[in-house]
């Protein structure tokens, strides 16, 4: 069973006005989740129980819901900030020709891109007032040779970069993750994250 909005709704005992945001938090929670889950178990090798990783999904999301609602919350009265820009940079990408999914996907069968929020997520610009969000595009190779892998990895990499080139998403000077493996359901094979940042205006901090 899959975490729902109405799920995390009902924990948080919040009505449909928090529909939007309800999505939002459930959206990147379960990225987290996944994530965590790939970096603890590159070859996807333990199994998890549905049920667990729902409650590890609805437990993350509870808790980005309740800071995201409080005056003293990470991001203050909204969740907005961040995971609009995750979106923007996919469909920037998508548009030029590299589709990329704003989200981790729950299936897929690679070669496939995806952006994640990175760490720091949301942290302070170099002026007073002024905050830049961080973000990774995962690049995942369809199996094969090692030599092959590398090869087409390398090539994705590229175009994500070239892509970026000129919009609001910078590379950052850690430009490039090392390759990992990853297990997908056609295999194990290889991914690499391009790293990049973006500044966030006062309106789109703040919603103004």
């Amino acid at each position: 069973m899959a975490v729902t909005a109405g799920d995390l709704l009902e924990l948080a005992r919040a009505g449909e006005a928090d529909q939007a945001l309800a999505e939002r938090c459930v959206a990147l929670a379960s990225s987290y989740v996944a994530k965590y889950r790939q970096e603890q178990d590159p070859d996807g090798t333990v199994a998890v129980p549905p049920h667990v990783v729902d409650n590890a999904e609805l437990s993350c999301a509870e808790d980005i819901f309740t800071r995201s609602k409080s005056q003293n919350g990470v991001i203050l009265e909204s969740f907005q900030p961040g995971y609009d820009q995750q979106v923007e940079l996919a469909r920037v990408l998508t548009d030029a020709g590299l589709p990329t999914e704003a989200e981790v996907p729950e299936r897929y069968t690679p070669p496939v891109r995806y952006a994640l929020a990175s760490s720091p997520w949301i942290e302070s610009g170099q002026t007073l007032g002024s905050w830049r969000a961080h973000f990774r595009v995962v690049c995942v190779v369809a199996p094969g040779t090692n030599e092959t892998e590398m090869t087409e990895l390398g090539a994705m990499v590229r175009d994500v970069i070239r892509a970026l080139r000129g919009t609001r998403f910078t590379v950052t000077a850690q430009a490039v993750d090392e390759p990992g493996e990853i297990a997908t359901g056609a295999g194990t094979t290889l991914g690499a994250a391009v790293n990049v940042v973006t500044a966030l205006s006062r309106a789109e901090f703040f919603e103004e």
